[in-house]
């Protein structure tokens, strides 16, 4: 096997440039899209936890617990939704107020969830997506209200349903796709 003349200077020659010597300073250095697209982790990657499976991503620690706890809290209050629901078909008419009042809590701990995941992303450098979905969330939130106000019950349970799982899959994310940077 013949070794190119660049190896032989310990120059790497980059890939498809037969021959040719990279820049000065970015011998050996890997654009961060090639280095995910390998799976490996660029130099400057710093949402990747080393040696981490793919989808674990870190952050600051305030920014991973605040993002937790107002997860499970808000997922708490659509569960205490589902149940004050269930239990006003039942017959107790008087759960339709708890079921009202719990939406109002429900609705407060999304929006905090919603700073909390736009506070993981900036300052604190993790993923963007946990503030979208929260954002949709938030919509799918706001029209169950309407839907709920309107008695279009229709689309206000199947609605709800996929809020709860909506909900439960970002809280799950939260406790173990994401981690501390200390961690």
């Amino acid at each position: 096997m013949k070794i190119p003349p660049s190896a032989e200077q310990g120059r790497v020659p980059s890939p498809g440039a037969q021959g040719r010597v990279p820049p000065p300073g970015t011998q050996g250095r890997v654009p961060p899209s090639a280095a995910r697209a390998r799976g490996t982790r660029a130099p400057d990657d710093r949402t990747r936890t080393p040696g981490a499976p793919a989808g674990r991503t870190r952050a600051p620690g305030w920014a991973v617990w605040s993002l937790r706890s107002t997860a499970v809290l808000h997922l708490l209050g659509v569960f205490g939704q589902a149940v004050l629901a269930g239990l006003f078909v039942t017959g107790d008419v008087d759960m339709l107020l708890w079921h009202r009042d719990n939406g109002g809590f429900t609705a407060a701990m999304l929006l905090c969830q919603l700073v909390a995941a736009v506070l993981l992303r900036r300052p604190g450098r993790g993923p963007a997506w946990p503030a979208g979905a929260t954002a949709a969330l938030a919509v799918a939130e706001t029209l169950q209200v309407v839907l709920g106000q309107e008695r279009v019950l229709a689309a206000h349970f199947p609605l709800g349903v996929t809020i709860f799982g909506v909900s439960a899959a970002l809280t799950g994310w939260a406790w173990y796709g994401l981690r501390t940077e200390d961690a």
